[in-house]
């Protein structure tokens, strides 16, 4: 029995371990498009890369993801810092936590973990966020420009909503149902009363 829980907690933390490789590596990847961007492009001026939908546009981003409050005073900044260093620590505390059944809780959080800790590395060093990818059409429609952290935090937000709605409840069900059928008999054997009389 020990030697099964020894295996079981060793999954667990390989399991936890590649989660957070996998968005170490998204932070990676985030950091780098960065810094193409600011070595590449100049502020303000596109770069055509699919017309009339898609140019990589370098702005300086002070609000939060997708440019929100961007046109605020200047202590968004240390809000903005505080929610995502809080968000950096909590979260991983959160996936460790979870087992393999709750994987799509676990991926959506670390996307959400590897895109706050990537805008976080910004906005401790430069004090705005890097961002390039400009979806548009033509002049018309500008859609606010953003970057790979931004698109992490988003997909991670639609992952966890998705969850909630769909399959939280019915995995939750079945995780109870199969401890049910796995708690073992309590070894007492009830007595009927017609046994009792017998007796």
């Amino acid at each position: 029995m020990l030697e099964q829980n020894t295996q079981i907690v060793r999954s667990r933390k390989r399991w936890f371990l590649s989660i957070m490789a996998g968005a170490a590596v998204l932070i990676g990847l985030d950091q780098y498009t960065k810094m193409l961007a600011l070595e590449h492009l100049q502020y303000g001026i596109p770069v055509p890369v699919f017309e009339p939908w898609l140019s990589w546009t370098l702005v300086y981003n002070y609000g939060a993801a997708f440019s929100f409050l961007a046109q605020a005073g200047g202590m968004q900044h240390w809000l903005f810092v505080a929610i995502a260093a809080a968000a950096a620590l909590l979260l991983p505390v959160w996936i460790r936590k979870l087992d393999q059944h709750r994987w799509l809780m676990a991926v959506a959080l670390a996307l959400i973990w590897s895109g706050a800790t990537g805008n976080l590395i910004d906005r401790l060093r430069y004090r705005y966020v890097v961002d390039f990818v400009h979806v548009h059409w033509k002049d018309v429609w500008n859609y606010p420009v953003f970057n790979v952290a931004d698109s992490a935090i988003t997909i991670g937000a639609v992952m966890l909503i998705v969850y909630e709605l769909f399959f939280a409840k019915k995995l939750e069900a079945r995780l109870s149902a199969e401890q049910d059928e796995n708690k073992p008999d309590s070894g007492i054997a009830s007595v009927s009363p017609t046994d009792s009389n017998k007796r």
